[in-house]
């Protein structure tokens, strides 16, 4: 008698589970999220986007050039399905506008800014006024902006998580060693994402800042002593 009353109950057991199967099967972090990469088709935006592949998450990425752009939306999609891309270019506020459109309706759970305008090396006093602002309403006006768009997405759902990224160049003051709008950028991002966590935490979004180290650069000069020509091509 307690033996059939054991099978029945594990049958029942069984039954639920196989109802209930997603309940009970353990779920990653970034599962079900929906992350948005900018500049997601090249450098550590490309290689951020190939590390978010693993999970089952929707990824949007963005460039600026439409066929580079599909290059990397056909190979992120060979390992997650769950790949768009879009054409954005931040220096245009139409073009900013017309992507917030696309993605209105979506609820974005990540932002990782990636897009990013580099410069030439050369000191600010000699530099021409027109490339520093031509630099700066990329990194700055125009990641702002689009920030401003996908942070009422997020005040809306109330949940969200930003991210910047940064660099030592931000802490830096020779400007024949480090670009001199890449200081000004990454000064000014680092205070910006003070100033939008400080904004938005009430709304439960996250706002932070990564600052990523090459490795190849000291105090005063660029240490290329165990860095090879090929890899500081790839940097700059």
């Amino acid at each position: 008698m307690y033996k059939l009353l054991i099978i029945i109950l594990l049958l029942i057991l069984v039954i639920y589970y196989f109802k209930n199967k997603e309940h009970f099967v353990s779920k990653e972090v970034f599962d079900d999220q929906t992350i948005l990469i900018t500049g997601g088709t090249r450098g550590l935006g490309f290689a951020i986007a190939k590390y978010f592949t693993r999970y089952d998450c929707k990824l949007l990425i963005t460039g600026i050039q439409k066929d580079k752009m599909q290059y990397a939306v056909n190979i992120l999609r060979k390992k997650n399905k769950n790949v768009e891309g879009y054409v954005l270019d931040l220096s245009d506020k139409k073009s900013i506008n017309d992507f917030a459109k696309l993605i209105d309706k979506k609820k974005i759970d990540i932002l990782i800014n990636c897009a990013y305008k580099k410069s030439k090396r050369k000191e600010l006093s000699s530099s021409n006024p027109g490339d520093i602002m031509s630099d700066l309403n990329v990194n700055i006006s125009g990641t702002l902006y689009l920030n401003q768009k996908i942070i009422k997405n997020m005040r809306y759902y109330r949940n969200g998580k930003i991210f910047f990224i940064s660099s030592p160049s931000s802490k830096a003051h020779d400007t024949l060693v480090y670009k001199s709008s890449d200081i000004i950028s990454k000064h000014a991002i680092e205070k910006l994402t003070d100033l939008l966590a400080y904004e938005n935490y009430k709304y439960k979004i996250g706002v932070c800042t990564i600052r990523v180290d090459t490795g190849i650069f000291s105090d005063s000069q660029i240490d290329t002593s165990k860095t090879n020509n090929k890899t500081l091509k790839k940097i700059y």
